[in-house]
């Protein structure tokens, strides 16, 4: 029986598959944690919303925190949870701390605390 491979996406030739390299392996495993977001006790993040202020593509900031952009996308959906090493790299990158790029509540948007501290001042 004849078992078919699926080729991987991109730019391979026939015979040709692309080679994981140590760094690409090692970058990914230790950049995520394998627990999926639960339902007891959830990771919420607002790397998307930062992401975006900063017109900073998926791309760039994988780039910047040493990941591909796969993870940077598993991230912002909530689908994996990030290392507490790659959590204080995110922050760096937007110069926030820690609590206010991840939190166990959801956040609330940034335009309901804006105006809350608009009427507070007021």
């Amino acid at each position: 029986m004849h078992v078919l491979t699926p080729r991987p996406p991109g730019p391979w030739r026939e015979g040709e598959f692309p080679v994981l390299t140590n760094r690409w392996v090692f970058t990914t495993l230790c950049s995520m944690s394998p627990v999926r977001r639960g339902e007891t006790l959830p990771i919420f993040n607002r790397i998307r919303v930062l992401r975006a202020e900063r017109g900073m593509s998926r791309a760039q900031l994988a780039e910047l925190i040493d990941v591909n952009p796969q993870t940077v996308g598993a991230l912002e959906r909530g689908d994996h949870y990030p290392s507490l090493d790659l959590a204080f790299r995110i922050c760096d990158v937007f110069g926030l701390p820690v609590e206010a790029v991840f939190s166990r509540t959801e956040f609330t948007p940034l335009s309901t605390e804006l105006y809350r501290a608009h009427t507070k001042e007021a």
